[in-house]
């Protein structure tokens, strides 16, 4: 079963995509800790990550980055409330 990687810093979040192969779809979660939105959609996402079987290479990968914490990584992606 594969799991939803908290990613905590810019550096993580290059490293991690990049070692990835081109073909690995990348769901990324971003959430922050005091929404409880984000809280119930931490729960679906852990779901449905447990329903894809670890591969290597990866063809799925899940992350979940606190949007507030990681602005720049935000912002990229044009993440807004």
């Amino acid at each position: 079963m594969s799991t939803v990687e908290d990613i905590t810093s810019e550096n993580a979040f290059t490293t991690h995509i990049s070692s990835l192969p081109p073909t690995t779809t990348i769901i990324i979660s971003f959430h922050t800790p005091w929404a409880a939105p984000c809280a119930q959609m931490s729960l679906i996402l852990k779901t449905l990550a447990s329903s894809y079987p670890p591969q290597t290479p990866p063809t799925v990968s899940f992350l979940s980055l606190d949007a507030e914490a990681l602005p720049e990584i935000s912002e990229s992606y044009d993440v807004t409330a």
